[in-house]
């Protein structure tokens, strides 16, 4: 009997994909060569065999969707064998490229099971203010990390010409479909998958934030994110890269003295704190399209960008708060048709503190 039920859906899970973070990313010169891309391919060649391998001494089906002369008969990779562009070779090894496992022991099912789920985490550690010298002079230091990676197919469905084996509708890795051109029975999972990502993220990979005991404040972040993602229909995998650093510094001065004119024509003194910000900010973006079939990578978009921010904030009364501030952006695209981009923004910002009084 066919598969009666029709399901479709979407599937993510937490994962750890720390072995190949850090893999060195070539440049247009070496068609951005990857040590991961390189692997996947060869772990193609792997899954391909172990799919195949499951068919083996198995038999055909009885059912309408088998041709009559094949139905339980033993299975031949003549009359269709498992194809090295199907979502059952490249998803599990697309997995075991991007998390740095083993090809030859990862499970072939692309629906990981909650055992197989894996934590991130995000961490703060301020034991540096306790050592004597960084207690004298620092009010604060503080450490920060966090790591988040998911793994997600972004859609699925059953085919509605899907046979298990013997029967077994437990069984959703091993089966048949039936090819539109031949009618033969082609070894395939159940479910129909066009899709799968792997989003990694250090956010922020290091990051450090010290306030002295004069007001005055720094911080320093580097920034890493990798989005990946593996199209099964047009056999392509869509790489996201982006570095990120950020310096910054502050700087408080204490009750600095503003003399403000009232309603009745008389003076008056304010006295608020004004607080002094610069960040200086380098971010790097990659876009890549490596297409599997001819082992050819493109850069479909990407740029570099240096930034630096300057503020100056005052509150001039309770219902008024001033802000000058500076913004440069310059912007070189990785693509060579793009032209730079130099942006400067300066201006006022006043914020007003509306309230009724009863």
């Amino acid at each position: 009997n066919q598969l009666q039920e029709n399901m479709t859906g979407s599937f993510n899970i937490t994962q750890i994909a720390l072995g190949t973070a850090f893999h060195k990313l070539g440049s247009a010169d070496d068609n951005f060569a990857s040590e991961t891309f390189n692997q996947f391919l060869a772990n193609r060649e792997i899954m391909t065999d172990r799919v195949q391998e499951q068919y083996t001494r198995l038999t055909y089906p009885n059912s309408s969707i088998i041709p009559a002369h094949l139905r339980g008969k033993q299975y031949n990779p003549e009359n269709g064998a498992v194809a090295s562009n199907t979502a059952d070779v490249l998803v599990p090894a697309f997995i075991a490229a991007y998390t740095g496992r083993d090809a030859n022991s990862i499970g072939l099912s692309p629906f990981m099971n909650l055992l197989q789920s894996l934590p991130n985490w995000s961490v703060t550690f301020d034991g540096l203010g306790k050592l004597p010298w960084i207690r004298d002079h620092f009010k604060s230091v503080n450490l920060t990390h966090a790591y988040t990676c998911k793994y997600a197919i972004g859609s699925y469905s059953s085919y509605s010409t899907w046979m298990p084996i013997n029967g077994d509708l437990s069984n959703k890795q091993i089966g048949f479909v039936r090819d539109v051109t031949t009618d033969n029975p082609i070894p395939s999972s159940a479910y129909d998958i066009s899709s799968v990502t792997l989003t990694e993220s250090f956010s922020p990979l290091i990051g450090l934030n010290l306030t002295m005991k004069n007001s005055l404040s720094a911080k320093f972040e580097y920034r890493k994110q990798r989005n990946v993602s593996l199209n099964v229909n047009s056999v392509q995998i869509t790489e996201g890269h982006t570095d990120e650093f950020v310096i910054g510094a502050g700087y408080t001065i204490k009750d600095l003295n503003f003399i403000t004119k009232t309603r009745n024509g008389g003076q008056k003194k304010v006295s608020n704190d004004l607080k002094l910000n610069v960040d200086v900010s380098y971010r790097d973006v990659k876009t890549l399209l490596r297409k599997v079939e001819e082992g050819l990578t493109q850069a479909s978009s990407g740029n570099k960008v240096f930034g630096i921010k300057i503020s100056a904030d005052y509150v001039l009364s309770q219902k008024i708060n001033l802000q000058l501030f500076y913004d440069h952006q310059g912007t070189t695209p990785l693509i060579s048709s793009s032209y730079p981009i130099k942006a400067d923004n300066v201006g006022i910002n006043i914020k007003l503190m509306l309230t009724r009084d009863n």
